[in-house]
Parts: structure tokens; C-alpha cells; sequence
């Protein structure tokens, strides 16, 4: 299994096209979701990189439209289109073989839009703490949008340092895409809770310095259900985990044959504190199928390159696979 699509799984779906139904779960309670998790005013859906092996899209799954953009910031930035994305993502996958593989990538694209993007899905997210939001959607409803029309550029030569070196990554094309990408090989032992230096040196697109402008989170790690286990869900989802170094954490749980007619995909945003139950109301949605759950803590922050404006994301994240019977 390459970890890539399940590190992405729920940002792929905020790309997508429809119209689906949504609700939301939970107590709650007063703080406004994202406060201080993500820093700008933005969300991360159009950081796609179009590359399998860069990390390239967006900048964490789960960065739709939760209250996000809801930070007190009174940065310019929020008033600006994005047109570029960085993104670095951590993640702890199973391996099937009862053991965990880790994964370092990092992707990037910059562009000039040509034409806007049309329809898209409204992927519902949590708008407290401690609360989980619904989708409901069907293969027609992914199929609904129209996606921008994207001009890809270059920003020459992206010089990556932190804990694990220094990288220097260079353009790739094909089929008119320009992206950059870069993999550790898994299993190299990251350094998270870190910060990573990341500069351009400038082509089509402006350069870039951003020194310590990639924050990685402390990795999260799941205790019950154990990530090496493939569980079974007929009920309430308990969830335990250790780590982490931001206030909140994302929990996302998607299905996996997105080619049915009654898709399910949830999003929680909970306190740090190591527990959370997720509503037998909520997982009796799904379907009988193979589940996906994903926990994580992205950051994201809009950033200036030149006239231009690049959103820059990080995701610390642990995946594991269940089923409905």
C-alpha cells in the first residue's frame, strides 16, 4: 500500500463535484474551529499538485470548510487568490504485516488561473470542538464540477532543509502539469515536531524564502483501535491516541468504493486530550464496506511570493483500516 492516497483521501474529497447532504454531531461547545491549528484565510483545496508521488495535494486531508478561516488574523492575505502550494506530510501508515512504515513527502505546484472552476462538493465540517459533520454523497455527485483551467509555471530549483537534510528539487512536467515532488524512502526515521526551511529560486513563477516556514506537528500515535489491526466497527468508534503538539486534532473516516450511491464522509475536530468516541448515530451511516480513519493535525498558512500569494501546509498524520460488517 502506498501511503499517499490515504494521507490525501480526505483532501481529494473536498476536490470533488455534487451536491451532497451533510449534518453535523456532537456536543461542542464555544471555541470556533481551527483557531489554533491553522493561520490564514484560505482552505487548502486548490494546492493540488496533480502528482501521485509528491504530497502535492492541498495540505491535509480535512482542510474544507470548517471555521477554518475563522483565526483573528488581520493579514492581507485573506483578501488574496492563492495560486501556489507547498505542502510537507507525515504520516504513519500499517504496513499489513503487523508492523507501521513511515512516510515523509512533499509536494508542491504554482500556476496562473485562466478560467475559474465551477459547482464543487460543500464538504461539511465541525463547527465546535469536540463536534462531527456529515456527508452524504453519491459517485454522481463527484462528478458534478468543473475544475479550474490552470496555466502550471515553474519556480526554478526548491531548496528543502530540516532534521533529515537538504534537498534540492527540481520541476517535473507532464501533460502540462508542472509539479515538484519528493518521497523519503519509507521507514526513515523523522524528526516531527520540527520546523523545515523552504525557498524557490524563482523562474515563471516568483521566488521564495521562507526560513522555518514549514511547521510539522509531533507525530500522533493510535492506541485503540491499534493501527496494525484491521477492525471492525458495529457500533460507537472509541478512538485512543498519544502525541501530537498542536490543541486539536482532525479525525476524518471516509469509505472506500467511491463508486457507490451512498458515500459517507465524517469530520471531527476534537480536543488533544487522547479520547474520543465517535457517535454510533454517525458510523451507523455507513455502508458495509472497508473504512478509512484518519487522524492528524494540519497547519496552513498563506505566505507572499513577489505579487503572488502561496498557501503552505504540513499534516502530522496516523491512518488505519476497519470495516463495517
Amino acid at each position: 500500500m502506498r501511503a499517499i492516497p490515504l494521507i490525501l483521501l480526505g483532501a481529494a474529497l473536498l476536490l470533488l463535484a455534487g451536491c451532497p447532504e451533510s449534518e453535523t454531531f456532537g456536543t461542542g461547545d464555544d471555541d470556533d474551529v481551527g483557531d489554533d491549528d491553522v493561520i490564514g484565510d484560505d482552505d487548502t483545496g486548490d494546492d493540488d499538485t496533480g502528482d501521485d508521488d509528491s504530497a502535492g495535494d492541498d495540505d491535509s486531508a480535512g482542510d474544507d470548510d470548517t471555521a477554518d478561516d475563522d483565526t483573528g488574523d488581520d493579514d492581507d492575505s485573506a483578501e488574496q487568490e492563492v495560486d501556489g502550494g507547498l505542502s510537507l506530510q507525515y504520516a504513519e501508515v500499517p504496513d499489513h504485516v503487523g508492523g507501521m512504515t513511515t512516510y515523509l513527502t512533499f509536494g508542491a505546484h504554482f500556476s496562473e488561473q485562466l478560467a475559474p472552476g465551477s459547482g464543487g462538493v460543500d464538504f461539511a465540517g465541525p463547527e465546535a470542538v469536540d463536534e462531527c459533520a456529515v456527508t452524504q454523497y453519491s459517485w454522481d455527485d463527484m462528478q458534478g464540477g468543473t475544475p479550474p483551467e490552470l496555466l502550471y509555471q515553474s519556480a526554478g530549483t526548491l531548496t528543502l532543509t530540516g532534521a533529515q537534510g537538504t534537498f534540492e528539487i527540481e520541476p517535473v512536467e507532464h501533460g502540462g502539469i508542472t509539479t515538484y515532488g519528493l518521497e523519503l524512502t519509507p521507514g526513515t526515521d523523522i524528526d516531527t515536531g520540527s520546523t523545515w526551511d523552504i525557498s524557490g529560486a524563482g523562474d515563471e513563477y516568483p521566488g521564495f524564502d521562507y526560513p522555518g516556514g514549514l511547521e510539522l506537528a509531533a507525530a500522533l500515535h493510535l492506541v485503540s483501535p491499534e493501527v496494525t489491526d484491521y477492525f471492525e466497527v458495529t457500533g460507537e468508534l472509541d478512538l485512543q491516541w498519544t502525541g501530537g503538539s498542536l490543541p486539536h486534532v482532525t479525525i476524518e473516516i471516509v469509505d472506500w468504493d467511491l463508486e457507490d450511491d451512498d458515500n459517507v464522509y465524517v469530520h471531527c475536530w476534537v480536543d488533544n486530550d487522547g479520547a474520543f468516541t465517535v457517535p454510533s448515530e454517525v458510523m451507523d451511516l455507513f455502508p458495509v464496506d472497508d473504512i478509512y480513519l484518519q487522524l492528524s493535525q494540519p497547519v496552513y498558512e498563506i505566505r507572499p511570493a513577489g505579487d503572488r500569494w502561496i498557501g503552505v501546509g504540513t499534516g502530522a498524520s496516523v491512518v488505519s483500516t476497519g470495516y463495517r460488517p
